[in-house]
């Protein structure tokens, strides 16, 4: 796929030239996409040039491709009754976002070069939540009565060229009530006269028009969909959120979780906002670190008799930690996730929380045995310290496992973001807890053994 950019000089050439005939022939060769990323490294005067050059069906589609301020900068520039074409026939779902950015100055203006249809269809889609199903929906699709023929069910496809996504075909009642869909494919092959209620899949898959954008994703991941009917809680279909818009939402969530684990929020944050803001966002989650970090060497304090008694208690000190610290971050990471994925609806916590202790045993079970056997071999404080390195060791990662997976899930039940706030608890806690059991161990088996 040839990219816009690499044609940038030659682009300028011909803008300077005059011969916008060769710049038509070289935009055609182009995707509408790569256009879009490549006009956004030009002047202000050549992106008007260059969108000028495009057919309409061509200059729709790069539109909805550019950021923002590119769009505004079009909109004011090009004729006004090319703007509104532009406006009319933008994909619905693309043209409210478009105008949910917008001043309510700029959207009344805009809103007199439109037709007035499109207009009711753009408030109607305004009033959903942008990241709930309504908010993602588009308005054109296809909706049929179960009683035509399938060739008038294709010639009725034919007459919809705006229609987004035409690999399924939605049959509704009279009322608009979904009652079935039936696939492109399932209708070319159907024989002539075939009614459509009978090749069409009866109580299809739906998702309620205010549920979570992340619900709709995973809808359409579960069955397999390119498309998922939205309706509302009538059982009235009124759009669909088709696959395009799905990736989308599987990107933007999956980049949110890793800037909430990182202690931000979103791409702006770490490019864009002041680093009084950024610290602002981090430091809550990094306080709790340091408090943990407080108290741990507030009982290291406590039991430094212990210390002073055995030194070589010591060097393992950071072993067991960073052990403990490390499976739980791991077991942590899995719930989250988990848990972003929907996974904990479908099963039941206690079998997670079991299978997740059974790894922590036979993990703990490996790592003290060797770590044990490393302290002896290496002779550090006799077979006393050995034995409470293995079992301190055991004792950890065993609870790290099960620390690691009930937070995630408790912040979840009280509605606190598990993806930002699980890290620091998890280590923190991890932390207090191998130190009170490596040093309790250590020193009760010091009395006693000793």
């Amino acid at each position: 796929m040839k990219s816009l950019a690499l044609f940038i000089p030659e682009i300028r050439n011909l803008l300077t030239d005059n011969n916008y005939t060769v710049l038509k022939d070289l935009l055609k060769e182009l995707h509408p996409a790569d256009i879009a990323r490549g006009v956004e490294d030009l002047e202000p005067k050549e992106q008007l040039a260059v969108f000028k050059c495009l057919s309409d069906e061509e200059a729709i589609q790069v539109f909805e491709e550019l950021d923002l301020k590119e769009q505004s900068f079009l909109l004011d520039s090009i004729s006004r009754e090319r703007a509104g074409k532009v406006l009319d026939e933008m994909a619905s779902d693309d043209r409210a976002d478009f105008f949910s950015e917008l001043s309510d100055e700029t959207v009344t203006r805009l809103f007199k070069l439109m037709k007035r249809e499109e207009v009711a269809d753009v408030v109607q889609l305004l009033k959903y939540e942008s990241d709930t199903a309504g908010g993602l929906m588009t308005t054109d699709y296809i909706a049929l009565r179960e009683n035509i023929t399938v060739e008038a069910a294709v010639e009725a496809i034919r007459k919809r060229p705006k229609v987004e996504m035409i690999h399924y075909v939605y049959v509704v009642d009279e009322p608009g009530h979904l009652v079935g869909v039936a696939s492109l494919h399932s209708l070319i092959l159907a024989k002539e006269g075939t009614p459509l209620f009978e090749v069409m899949y009866p109580d299809p898959i739906r998702v309620k028009v205010d549920i979570d954008q992340e619900e709709v994703a995973r809808t359409a991941a579960n069955y397999d969909l390119l498309a998922v009917p939205v309706i509302e809680h009538d059982n009235r279909l009124v759009g669909i959120v088709t696959v395009d818009d799905i990736i989308d939402v599987v990107e933007k969530e999956a980049t949110e979780d890793i800037y909430r684990m990182a202690g931000t929020v979103s791409e702006d944050d770490v490019h864009k906002k002041s680093i009084f803001r950024v610290v602002g966002l981090r430091l809550p989650w990094l306080f709790t670190c340091l408090i943990g970090g407080l108290i741990s060497g507030n009982i290291i304090r406590f039991f430094e008799i212990t210390l002073d008694e055995t030194i070589a208690l010591a060097f393992f000190t950071p072993v067991i930690l960073g052990m403990g610290g490390n499976v739980g971050i791991q077991s942590s990471t899995i719930v989250v996730r988990g848990i972003a994925l929907g996974y904990f609806e479908r099963v039941q916590i206690f079998w997670v929380l079991s299978r997740e202790m059974g790894t922590g045993l036979l993990l703990g079970a490996i790592c003290g045995t060797l770590v044990g056997l490393m302290a002896s071999l290496l002779q550090m404080g006799g077979e006393v310290v050995a034995l409470a390195v293995g079992i301190s060791m055991f004792c950890s990662l065993s609870l790290a496992t099960f620390i690691g997976t009930i937070f995630p899930l408790i912040f979840k039940r009280i509605n606190v973001d598990p993806a930002i706030s699980a890290g620091p608890f998890v280590t923190t806690v991890l932390d207090i807890t191998g130190l009170i059991i490596y040093f309790t161990l250590a020193g009760f088996l010091l009395k006693t053994l000793n």
